[in-house]
């Protein structure tokens, strides 16, 4: 998709590493929100978002600022 945007190979590769760095980072936070759930070690007053809507305004995010550069 980015390469039909009219990005070069050096681009395209730049972002496919930013995308799989957002979903890995997005994946390890879940998991430790998760873990510390488990232990009971996640305070009360911690952040109750939606993972999955935050997970889609970072790509949304990731998307319009490419299409920015184009």
């Amino acid at each position: 998709a980015v390469a039909i945007g009219g990005f070069g190979g050096a681009d395209c590769a730049r972002a496919a590493s930013a995308v799989l760095h957002f979903v890995l980072g997005h994946v390890a936070h879940e998991q430790q929100r998760a873990q510390l759930a488990r232990l009971g070690l996640l305070p009360e007053d911690a952040d109750d978002t939606d993972p999955a809507r935050d997970f889609a305004f970072g790509v949304d995010l990731l998307v319009r600022g490419l299409g920015t550069l184009a």
